[in-house]
């Protein structure tokens, strides 16, 4: 008997998404708290430049996208996490458009 069947990898696949987008998402937020010191201006303003917002829509992507695939799902709760998915991945593509 393989030890192989023991684990749920479906449930590994979808919290290794998860989690690598909220870390994504959370050093972005920490580079540009630093800065948003470093240069003595808001936070906010930091956030809305190119490279830390493409870096936050990367991370809530992929954290949507996590959740989107995790197992037990109701429809609803899956329509919901596809939704947001979608929703930052469009704010991705935007972002990365004009950034040309």
């Amino acid at each position: 008997m393989s030890n192989l069947n023991l684990i749920n990898w479906h449930l590994v696949i979808s919290a290794t998404v998860w989690i690598t987008g909220l870390s994504i998402g959370l050093a972005s937020a920490s580079w540009a708290d630093y800065t948003a010191a470093q240069n003595k201006t808001g936070w906010w303003q930091v956030m809305q430049t190119y490279p830390y917002a493409l870096a936050v829509n990367v991370g809530l992507a992929l954290f949507c996208l996590g959740w989107a695939v995790g197992p037990d799902l109701a429809w609803w709760e899956r329509a919901v996490w596809c939704g947001l998915t979608l929703w930052f991945a469009f704010w991705l593509w935007r972002e990365m458009r004009s950034a040309r």
